[in-house]
């Protein structure tokens, strides 16, 4: 089953990250309604694209997301949801009286 197969042999993921990089293009995207999205580009402009969307509200993306990624193979697309980290507004903007 796949179940045993997959106690037999557990997938096997890397461990380590990719060096540090800086991001090469950096901006604000206009969504509407005043609300702008921060994103950053960064590895390879004419590489595969690989876009990080990071987990839950709040924080917003780190230097340290771009490491998941080979920047000699992908061009890498960060941004910070709606209402997280450097994009505008912020929501804990909202929890100011």
């Amino acid at each position: 089953s796949d179940a045993a197969n997959a106690i037999a042999r557990p997938a096997i993921y890397p461990v380590t990250l990719f060096p540090e990089i800086a991001p090469h293009k950096e901006g604000m995207l206009d969504v509407g309604d005043g609300h702008k999205l921060y994103y950053d580009v960064s590895g390879n402009p004419d590489g595969v694209p690989a876009i990080f969307l990071h987990g839950g509200p709040g924080a917003g993306c780190s230097p340290r997301c771009r490491r998941f990624f080979d920047p000699q193979h992908y061009r890498i697309v960060i941004l910070d949801q709606r209402g997280s980290g450097k994009s505008t507004p912020n929501a804990a903007d909202d929890l100011e009286g």
